[in-house]
Parts: structure tokens; C-alpha cells; sequence
């Protein structure tokens, strides 16, 4: 693989300008950038910064596209060659940014300055040999809880079954009709499902830098039969107080308060297309302005903290409390080395380099309360007294997992999550359920590599 990638990135360094500058003519060079919304203005005063402190790229024009980091695998998929110069992404789509070439791998010079500034959590999942595949942005990219501080205080948030035994029997009224109220939790997606297993103790993961064996215990374990005995348990059996749904549906239901609860990351706050969360209690008249006459925030009536505990049942039939787990790990702003050439190259890890040093990652968390990945900036008494940050770090504090990526994870999690909800997956057929979502990731995980290159230990 190695050899493979080092052919492909020389080859792109020898690309002739005419191949791949974005200008041609008389036009002025431009780099295009794919960047979250909410990000877009804080990173647009840094691509002032960086035209002030250099002279050679005073000219030079760079174009911004809304994109989530979510959705930066799957455009650059269809052509990476019509795909932006410096994209932003997760965590969970490094292995495959990199089996197909995606990401320009970064100078020397770069890298040491990563190494120096930035959280060795953050940078140690795209560091090959010294050398970085994207500059860390974020130390955010996991989940924590939400809740409706006008519903459930601190202490009822502690656990999973307290939740469930306030909310029996609430209801609320939306568009005319009672509604139980709910806790959101996307369980069709496996970012969210693996956290019964991470409570659990479960491993699955790459056990070489070189991402050549790929080891999972869910389907040979105490912790794996534990947790799928948690997902039925909870997602099968309280079906009214658990509603599957993104970003969009935690703001409506905070909004109009049919949801009191929802699984979400930094993002949850920052909103989608139609506004923030603050903007959604805003419209819903939950929030306006304080007695000094200065706009409220979410915050008044919206809480964050760590996951809840959980209770399931071992083997010989106790039941044992764990903590729900989540994800330790960053978001990444890569160099798209298709349609680069050296000139261009330098140029976007210049930009690149600007969006992510101490004052890009202080713009962004000013705009987005985005976590840093910087050691400076996270050490700031307004990053730690944030309210998001400060839940996030609870979280990985109690539960949570550091991957080097799980592309075999999210379709196998995905499809048991989806089980368990609809009743599929049951106490009988278990066993042999979790022999299937072993298999699966373990054929997600083979599909970068080719199945001849990836040594599958399940165990």
C-alpha cells in the first residue's frame, strides 16, 4: 500500500500546471474550499490573514462551497478531479480518503508544526511514518448528551433507566395530537448504535498503522452479547421514547419539547441549513432576551453533559451497569491530491495551515464552540468553561474510544441498530446476529484493501 501511495503522490507532483491549476489565461489562481456552513466566516477572515502575510498569494482567489465533513468521502467519490482543493472531514473517512489517494500527504515542515501544537490523540490517527495525511482542526468528533433542562435536572441524566422512568406518561402536544416525548437517538446509524458496545468493553479496530488486521471481539464476548442485550432491551422494548432522526429533528423537537433528550456531538448546536439550535428555540418563543436586554442562548433551557449508564444482563443472567460510550477523535482539513500540482499544492497547504493553526481553531470555535485539537486554544478559560466542550470531555473521560478509523463499522451497525428497533433481533436469534455484524465489519473493513490483504482476527 505504501509503495502504491508513494507512486501516486509523486506522480501528482509531477502534474504540469496547465493539468492542475483551477486558472488559466489571464484569470487569477483560484483554490476552491468545501467547509461547513456555520465555519465558512471565521475561515474566510483567515484567508485575509493569509493574503496579508504572503505576498506571492495576494492574487489569488479562493471560492468557498458549503459541505458538511460528513459528506466529504462520498462527493470526492464520484470525481475526485471536480472535488475542491482543501476539504474538510471525520475522522471515521481517513482509511478511505487514503486507500483511494485522496489526501495529499503533508510536508515535513507541517507536520512537525502539527506535532507541536496539536493533541497527540488527534494527530496519531493521520500520522504515516513522521509524516501527516491532513491537519487536525477539531478534538470534537464524538457524542455526548442533550437535555431539556426544563424537563429532567442533573441527576436524572445519570442513568438510562431514570430517564425512561421520568418520561413514562409525559406526553405533549404537537400539531393538534399527543406525543410521548421522546429521546433521539439515530439508531439507523452505527456512529451511534456501537455505543452499547464501547460501554461494554468491545474492541474493533485496525491493530497496525498500516491497516492490514482488522480485530472485533462483538460476536465471541461477554461484552458483545452484554451490549446487543442492551440495544434489544432498550431500542426493542421503550420504542415510544426513542425517536430515530438527525440534526434537523433535534431542533424541531427541542423546539416544540416532543424530544427532551438527544444523543448529538458539537454539531447538534451548531445547527443545520435552517439555523442553530439557538435559532430554533428563538422561533419556538422557549428563548428571547434576558433582563439586561442581551439575547438568550440555548443554553438557558437546553443542558449537555456525558452519556447516560445503562443496565444489561451477563451471561449467567446479573444485570451490571455500564457507561454508554462514544468516539475520541478529530475532524481533518485534507489537500485533494487529484487535481493538484505543486504550485497549487503549496498554496492550499499554506490555506490549509491557516484554517488550522491556533488562530484558525480559535475563529472556529468562536463561530461553532467546535472544539480544538490545539493544546493552546483548548487551554483557554472560555474553551474550558464551555458548556459543549466541557460535556464532550466528560464523555471521553468515561466513555470513550480512540479509533484509528472503522470503515467496516458503520453499515454492520447500522443494519443490528435497525434490527433491535423493528424487532427483528431478539434474545433467540442473537448469537447468530452477532455473528453476522462480526462478518459484515470484517468485510467493510476488507473492502479497502482487497479481502487478499487484510488479515480478519475475530476475536
Amino acid at each position: 500500500m505504501k509503495k502504491l501511495l508513494a507512486t501516486l503522490l509523486a506522480s501528482a507532483m509531477a502534474l504540469t500546471t496547465v493539468a492542475g491549476l483551477t486558472a488559466c489565461g489571464e484569470d487569477k489562481p483560484t483554490l476552491t474550499v468545501w467547509a461547513p456552513a456555520a465555519a465558512k466566516k471565521a475561515y474566510e477572515a483567515r484567508v485575509a490573514d493569509w493574503k496579508k502575510d504572503n505576498e506571492q498569494y495576494k492574487d489569488w482567489t479562493v471560492k468557498f462551497e458549503n459541505k458538511a465533513e460528513g459528506e466529504a468521502e462520498t462527493d470526492l467519490g464520484i470525481d475526485p478531479t471536480k472535488g475542491a482543493d482543501i476539504f474538510f472531514m471525520e475522522a471515521g473517512q481517513i482509511a478511505t480518503m487514503e486507500s483511494k489517494a485522496y489526501l495529499q500527504k503533508l510536508t515535513t515542515e507541517y507536520s512537525d508544526l502539527i506535532k507541536a501544537r496539536d493533541s497527540e490523540a488527534t494527530y496519531k490517527p493521520v500520522e504515516r511514518d513522521g509524516r501527516m495525511l491532513a491537519f487536525p482542526c477539531t478534538s470534537d468528533n464524538g457524542y455526548f448528551l442533550y437535555y431539556d433542562k426544563e424537563f429532567f435536572d442533573a441527576d436524572d441524566v445519570k442513568t438510562l433507566d431514570g430517564m425512561l422512568a421520568k418520561m413514562e406518561g409525559k406526553t405533549v402536544t404537537v400539531d393538534g395530537a399527543e406525543t410521548p416525548v421522546k429521546i433521539m437517538f439515530e439508531y439507523d446509524n452505527g456512529y451511534y448504535e456501537v455505543s452499547w458496545f464501547f460501554g461494554t468493553g468491545c474492541m474493533a479496530d485496525w491493530q497496525d498503522e498500516d491497516q492490514t488486521i482488522y480485530k472485533t471481539d462483538v460476536s465471541t464476548s461477554e461484552a458483545g452479547r452484554a451490549a446487543a442485550r442492551a440495544s434489544i432491551k432498550y431500542l426493542g422494548g421503550y420504542k415510544d421514547n426513542f425517536q430515530n432522526g438527525g440534526t434537523g429533528a433535534m431542533l424541531t423537537g427541542f423546539a416544540n419539547k416532543s424530544v427532551v433528550a438527544a444523543f448529538s456531538g458539537t454539531w447538534g448546536a451548531q445547527g443545520d441549513d435552517t439555523g442553530s439550535l439557538t435559532d430554533a428555540l428563538k422561533k419556538a418563543n422557549r428563548i428571547g432576551k434576558d433582563e439586561n436586554g442581551e439575547d438568550e442562548k440555548y443554553t438557558k433551557v437546553i443542558g449537555a453533559t456525558k452519556l447516560p449508564t445503562f443496565k444489561t444482563t451477563l451471561d449467567n443472567g446479573e444485570e451490571k451497569e455500564y457507561q454508554m460510550g462514544s468516539f475520541v477523535g478529530g475532524k481533518y482539513c485534507g489537500i485533494n491530491r487529484y487535481k493538484n500540482n505543486v504550485e497549487t499544492i503549496t498554496a492550499a497547504m499554506s490555506l490549509a495551515n491557516y484554517f488550522c493553526d491556533q488562530a484558525g481553531q480559535e475563529a472556529r470555535f468562536d463561530a461553532t464552540e467546535a472544539g480544538p485539537s490545539n493544546l493552546n486554544v483548548a487551554a483557554m478559560q472560555k474553551v474550558k468553561d464551555n458548556v459543549l466542550v466541557s460535556a464532550l470531555n466528560q464523555q471521553n473521560a468515561a466513555g470513550g474510544y480512540a479509533q484509528l478509523s472503522q470503515n467496516g463499522l458503520w453499515d454492520a451497525m447500522k443494519a443490528f441498530g435497525e434490527g433491535c428497533w423493528k424487532g427483528e433481533i431478539t434474545a433467540s436469534n442473537m448469537q447468530s446476529k452477532l455473528n453476522d455484524l462480526a462478518k459484515a465489519m470484517a468485510k467493510g473493513a476488507s473492502k479497502l484493501l482487497g479481502d487478499n490483504n487484510v488479515e480478519i482476527s475475530l476475536s
